[in-house]
């Protein structure tokens, strides 16, 4: 039997930050042959950002690794930060797993730039935890990006061509000797991706 290694869908959590207002002030009119008041008018956008262009990935034993395309928006800066949250600590269980070497198999996900020769964050084994937030900045589509595009984005819209395009790589790996220690069956695991402006 193939050894099926299965990974859910990534859930979208994005934070939003406040804008403040301005102070209003108005002037008053006196009592003549005309009169004249001046007021300010002020429009405050929050801050908002997006990720899409998730996707479910399905591993094997002759599949052990796979890069997914992430599309983010950002209306504040050009950069976000990424924080990565794993319901099973990086680890791809079995239903109803307990403690046992043959029951979990490790597994690391890498953010990048798109196109980055450089490295960004890992997460998993030899990396940061789950819940803990990223070090590196990532590049996000901005002010100057179709915001009634991105607004009105689904999950089918893609991320790898076109306009929005794809900004992050993210790289979800097995080591070797993790997959061939393990007996048959699906082992799942669900990653949490929440972006935040900086």
């Amino acid at each position: 039997m193939k050894l099926l290694h299965e990974f859910k869908k990534a859930t979208l959590v994005a934070t939003v930050c406040m804008v403040t207002t301005g102070a209003i002030a108005s002037t008053q009119g006196v009592m003549g042959a005309t009169s004249t008041g001046q007021f300010d008018v002020t429009y405050s956008q929050k801050g908002k950002v997006r990720i899409w262009g998730l996707q479910d990935v399905s591993l094997h034993e002759e599949k052990l690794n796979e890069t997914v395309n992430l599309c983010t928006f950002n209306n504040n800066t050009d950069h976000i930060i990424f924080t990565a949250t794993s319901n099973n600590g990086f680890q791809l269980k079995t239903d109803g797993s307990t403690v046992g070497d043959n029951s979990k198999i490790y597994y690391t996900i890498q953010l990048n730039n798109k196109g980055a020769s450089s490295s960004g964050d890992t997460w998993g084994e030899g990396g940061l935890q789950s819940g803990q937030k990223g070090h590196f900045q990532y590049a996000s589509q901005g002010k100057k990006a179709s915001l009634a595009l991105i607004q009105s984005a689904n999950d089918s819209l893609s991320c790898v061509s076109g306009a929005p395009s794809h900004t992050t790589d993210l790289k979800i790996d097995i080591p070797d000797n993790q997959a061939s220690e393990v007996s048959d069956g699906a082992y799942t695991d669900t990653l949490t991706l929440l972006i935040e402006p900086i």
